[in-house]
């Protein structure tokens, strides 16, 4: 990125699935048990302190946005998961509005703070009431969009996301991109060239109406380098040769 003058976005400070367990217990140790909240709470503030002022002293200027917490309003009527959960089972369920409390105290000016999840298109009424205490407080700049999408979505319903979003006060990010298919059939492969193209016209037709749509990052390089494995959602082949998608976001951004 430094070498190509390139931004980076964070991923991710706060996020159930993948922090080790040993952060959450008493000495550090796997299985231990678990701290109290005050103590997690520290831990929490240490360690997106030191994350957060390290980029900023040895690379001022890279981050230009980090998802503060990831995948948090999972729980029965889109509430904070509580199971499977450390950061909930240590702190509770206000872990989101500490780590925004945190991430703003020591995240620089230039660094855009973002709550980030997956099937925004089923939670436009409910994270902007979730998030609502943070966007009062100014903790909160935006919402990223996960949009792991298929080719059986609809451009429209998913530009009427954004702009809800929008609306709410939030800038918006697409955050981890792609739109699977079945298969090579070439009707879907017209499907994907289509709504990659569809997606992208919109959205430069949003920004230019003063939507506040500030990134879209592509969820992966080619076909062969992605977690959707056999759906071939990206926007190069296996042999890194542009897919007709590709051509299909450079038409839909002039």
């Amino acid at each position: 990125a430094l070498d190509n003058g390139q931004k980076i976005r964070f991923h991710t400070l706060v996020w159930q699935n993948q922090t080790t367990e040993w952060l959450f217990t008493e000495d550090y140790t796997v299985g231990g048990p678990l701290v109290s909240r005050e103590v997690m709470l520290q831990r929490m503030e240490n360690f997106i302190r030191q994350v957060l002022t390290y980029f900023d002293e040895n690379y001022p200027g890279l981050i230009y946005a980090v998802d503060v917490v990831n995948e948090a309003f999972n729980g029965p009527g889109g509430s904070v998961q509580t199971t499977n959960n450390r950061w909930y089972d240590t702190i509770g369920e206000d872990y989101v509005y500490y780590a925004f409390l945190y991430a703003r105290r020591y995240a620089a000016d230039y660094m855009k703070l973002f709550y980030n999840d997956y099937n925004c298109l089923q939670k436009t009424n409910k994270l902007p009431v979730n998030l609502q205490q943070l966007k009062d407080e100014g903790l909160i700049d935006g919402i990223g969009m996960q949009s792991h999408f298929s080719v059986n979505n609809n451009a429209i319903e998913i530009l009427m996301a954004v702009k809800t979003f929008c609306k709410a006060g939030y800038e918006v990010q697409m955050t981890e991109l792609d739109i699977g298919m079945e298969n090579k059939n070439p009707w879907y492969w017209k499907k994907q060239v289509a709504l990659y193209k569809e997606l992208f016209e919109g959205l430069v037709e949003l920004k230019e109406e003063g939507y506040p749509i500030t990134g879209v990052t592509v969820w992966g390089l080619s076909d062969t380098l992605t977690w959707r494995g056999g759906e071939y959602p990206l926007l190069f082949n296996t042999d890194l040769t542009p897919k007709d998608a590709y051509y299909a976001v450079l038409e839909g951004v002039k």
